[in-house]
């Protein structure tokens, strides 16, 4: 169980990187995606596995 959440942590900030590289090229529809799609992902695993 902890090594699941410290998978689910780890992918959550990995994709929040991404996303804030992504909004630091200013690509603000791409970005505002991005997170809702990283956010989808790691609340649906989190509520899966927790």
């Amino acid at each position: 169980m902890l090594k699941l959440m410290l998978v689910i942590s780890t992918m959550n900030v990995v994709l929040n990187i991404i996303a804030y590289w992504i909004a630091k090229n200013k690509v603000e529809k791409v970005r505002s995606i991005t997170t809702i799609i990283c956010w989808f992902i790691t609340g649906t695993l989190a509520f899966i596995f927790i």
